[in-house]
């Protein structure tokens, strides 16, 4: 590894957005060796103070969100995760070291030294390889549509890049889950292409995976790209964030500032050993699969769900019709 590296999060909107960035930072420290405790941590945030209390003890930089930083992080297109390329962009600039980004839904579950310890100038890190890109094709209509423009857009047509050059990405590349980027500092250049690509894949395709897919499509065939799932649990998915928002609601109180440093890593490394599970397991999160299994006719699949949904609550309502609904629609068919 080569210069120092950076932690990097955004965190703005809602109390809930805050909290999952708190856990976030102090799982980090909470594992990580000794050799890399003193990782700077740069949080871009639209309300710091709401971090204050939580931050003493770790060596957390805040880097402003105002609205108008906002506004032009979004770019013309108008485009919620566009902001991600722009806090990477600062943060890398920032100090001219390489950066480990991670979304305020993440957890790390293990110490990331590994990953400082790999990151180079040939080497990249996402979270985690979900499909590849011919996979939208099967995603049903009509919800599928802006996979489906995508695809088409792989297939049929050529990017212009920053540097003015057409480039076609094959559709057998991959896309890759977004929640975490460790980028090299020599890899700044790239994210040019980054921007390029997410501001004409947005506008034309109405997909808000478009600067996921950006960030796949050029690092993938830019660099060795590795995952790094191992060491950090993402809970993006909405059930999920749902289930980890009623866990940390109950856990990061006015009580906290009134721990040692030490004491908050040590509650905080219990709960990323337990909040996985919870999330996965949580009744919520069952109830949540076997439905999505029913839509897309895994019914087999689905009623697997459903049990392990009634066994840790048998007495929903909602969800018990909901099963009925399929059960005579599979057996009308």
């Amino acid at each position: 590894m080569t210069g120092n590296v950076n932690l990097v999060l955004q965190s703005f909107g809602s109390e809930s957005e805050y909290r999952r960035a708190i856990f976030s930072l102090w799982s980090f420290y909470a594992h990580i060796s000794s050799e890399y405790a003193g990782t700077r941590a740069l949080l871009f945030t639209d309300n710091p103070e709401f971090f204050y209390p939580y931050m003493e003890g770790l060596p957390v930089q805040y880097i402003l969100l105002s609205a108008e930083k906002i506004r032009h992080m979004r770019g013309e297109i108008n485009f919620l995760h566009r902001i991600k390329i722009g806090v990477i962009d600062e943060a890398l600039l920032m100090y001219g070291g390489s950066i480990l980004y991670v979304d305020a839904d993440t957890c790390f579950i293990k110490d990331p030294a590994p990953l400082f310890q790999n990151i180079s100038e040939k080497i990249s890190f996402m979270h985690v390889n979900e499909y590849s890109f011919l996979h939208l094709q099967e995603i049903p209509l009509p919800s599928g549509a802006p996979f489906h423009a995508v695809l088409k857009v792989l297939v049929e047509e050529e990017f212009i890049l920053a540097d003015g050059s057409h480039r076609k990405f094959l559709p057998s590349l991959f896309s890759w889950n977004a929640g975490v980027i460790m980028l090299h500092r020599n890899h700044h250049p790239l994210l040019a292409d980054v921007y390029a690509i997410t501001d004409r894949l947005f506008p034309e395709t109405g997909n808000h995976a478009a600067e996921q897919y950006a960030f796949s499509l050029v690092l993938q065939t830019n660099a060795e790209l590795h995952p790094c799932n191992e060491f950090i649990y993402h809970y993006w998915y909405r059930t999920k964030k749902q289930v980890a928002d009623k866990f940390l609601a109950k856990r990061l109180d006015h009580s906290w500032s009134q721990r040692s440093t030490g004491q908050n890593k040590g509650r905080v490394k219990r709960w990323t050993q337990a909040l996985p599970g919870n999330i996965e397991q949580h009744p919520w999160t069952l109830r949540d699969n076997a439905i999505q299994a029913f839509n897309n006719n895994q019914f087999r699949l689905a009623y697997r769900w459903a049990a392990m949904a009634f066994i840790k609550n048998p007495f929903n309502i909602p969800f018990i019709k909901n099963c009925f609904y399929h059960t005579r629609r599979l057996l009308m068919e």
